[in-house]
């Protein structure tokens, strides 16, 4: 869905570099952090929820990006979107 492959989107147009790439990179994370607060399901239809091509690992992997990057600011919005992704996503049987 549109909501859902905003990231991917974000990644394929390369809104990362140049100008501008700092505020995207943590506008990416709290997007991620407000999905996972509201559980929003990020796999449809019956097929794997993870694996290297799934939307869940896709934004697990740009929040690991994001938790590299050298700008504190950046790093600190990557760690609250990360608490939120491993709780809604990554524990149990949430969706």
């Amino acid at each position: 869905t549109k909501v859902t492959g905003l990231v991917a989107a974000i990644e394929k147009a390369r809104l990362y570099r140049g100008k501008g790439g700092e505020v995207m990179r943590a506008a990416v994370s709290k997007y991620v952090q407000c999905l996972a607060s509201v559980a929003q399901p990020l796999d449809k239809g019956s097929g794997p929820a993870t694996g290297p091509k799934s939307l869940r690992s896709t934004l697990l992997a740009s929040l690991e990006e994001n938790l590299k990057h050298p700008t504190v600011d950046i790093r600190d919005s990557a760690v609250a979107a990360m608490r939120e992704f491993a709780a809604s996503y990554m524990v149990g049987s949430n969706p």
